[in-house]
């Protein structure tokens, strides 16, 4: 069993409310006073007291205001649909007058901006607009239904130890666990065609089978101590040094994970040629974590960016809806806003016979030593401000002591 440390995901805060909307609503109304009514000072308490009611029960809220507000679409695209929109591709302007008064395509956000995927510089390695670097690996995993408690507490602490050993570096741990369907039979024409149409038969009642598929993805992000001024301002030969440098960096960080993921059967995610053309299966990756329909990909000159995402996807209060070319898929979201305190291996396995398909995303970044006792220690004081019942993570980060 281990600690899991939920505090350590509050916002700094004061007496309940976080610290950042909080300054901001008392600084607009403070200038608003100024220049126009000093009695709106009075206004302070209550706005307190009506953002303390609104985060009593969802502390993250105005992050998750912060979200929508990022990607909210187009207001004559949303209320034409019902739901929030984004298309595939861009419409410009034309004179199709009676197409854009009925459909409103020119109107319609898309989901370019945010696809943080640019191009391959290495087989194995893709690059953001931002120059940060992504690998993927697709595991096979190992077994455990039949595995004792110990020898899954090895693997476990193995695990915990390789992603420590990047510990104060900028490196993000993406863990993609997809459920789906698939068929597979042995059938094979033996000449017999009784034997065959019992074979056919046979095959076809048994329908469809499920499985999971595990991807890790690790993000190397080497520029994000630099200023975005800072880098503007380098000439595109040093811009093209440091990446060629950073690339070094990711391709030493590539080859101790393939070494260290060899026990669960790890295959690198990248390009390969077919025909006259070269395709790219961790761009097809990609691609279905955000269509959810494999596709194959191909490596051009053109940014990844400005040809994946080829489907239309609607956002509703609950659920969503992605169209296809051949056909409509529909889904609903999940956070999993409350864990247990004691976390052990193999706590969520049941979700491995689900009857249906999902995908679970988790993301882990690593902290030095040092910024590990800084943010206890942040997040102690947060706790002792905030007006909340926080006692088990207040004993779990010291707070008690």
């Amino acid at each position: 069993m281990a600690k899991l440390l939920k505090a350590m995901k509050r916002p700094a805060a004061l007496w309940g409310v976080p610290m950042v909307p909080l300054l901001a609503v008392t600084g607009v109304t403070i200038i608003v006073a100024i220049w126009t009514s000093v009695a709106l000072l009075f206004l302070l308490p209550v706005q307190f007291l009506v953002m303390k009611s609104l985060t009593r029960n969802e502390p993250m809220r105005f992050n998750l205001i912060a979200v929508w507000l990022r990607a909210k679409g187009k207001p004559v695209a949303n209320r034409l649909f019902g739901a929030t929109t984004f298309m595939p591709v861009e419409h410009d302007d034309v004179d199709i007058k009676e197409f854009l008064d009925a459909m409103k395509l020119n109107q319609c956000a898309t989901i370019k901006k945010y696809i943080p995927y640019s191009s391959h510089i290495h087989q194995h390695v893709v690059r953001s607009p931002k120059s940060d670097l992504y690998c993927t690996w697709e595991l096979m995993g190992t077994p455990f239904d039949c595995e004792s408690d110990e020898s899954l507490q090895f693997g476990t602490n193995q695990l915990h130890g390789l992603i420590r050993s990047f510990e104060g570096m900028p490196v993000t741990f993406y863990i993609h666990n997809d459920r789906n369907t698939f068929t597979d039979n042995l059938h094979k024409d033996s000449g017999n065609p009784y034997a065959d149409e019992v074979s056919r038969l046979y095959y076809a009642s048994v329908g469809l089978f499920r499985r999971n598929r595990l991807f890790l993805t690790v993000c190397y992000r080497p520029f994000v101590s630099l200023e975005k001024a800072e880098r503007k301002r380098m000439k595109d030969s040093q811009k093209l040094k440091e990446l060629d440098g950073a690339l070094l960096e990711m391709l030493e960080i590539k080859s101790t994970l393939d070494t260290a993921l060899s026990r669960y059967g790890a295959r690198p995610l990248g390009t390969f040629t077919e025909g006259n053309a070269v395709f790219s299966s961790q761009l097809a990756f990609y691609e279905y974590l955000l269509t959810h329909q494999w596709r194959k990909v191909r490596v051009t000159r053109t940014p990844a960016y400005d040809v994946m995402g080829a489907a239309a996807l609607f956002f509703s209060a609950e659920s969503g809806q992605i169209n296809h070319a051949n056909g409509t898929q529909y889904f609903r979201g999940l956070e999993v806003k409350e864990f247990a305190e004691e976390t052990a291996t193999g706590m969520m396995d049941s979700l491995l016979y689900a009857p249906c398909d999902y995908v679970i995303t988790q993301s882990y970044t690593c902290m030095s030593r040092e910024e590990a006792k800084k943010a206890i220690k942040r997040t102690r004081r947060l706790l002792m401000s905030a007006d909340d019942d926080a006692v088990s993570p207040a004993a779990g980060s010291g707070c008690g002591a």
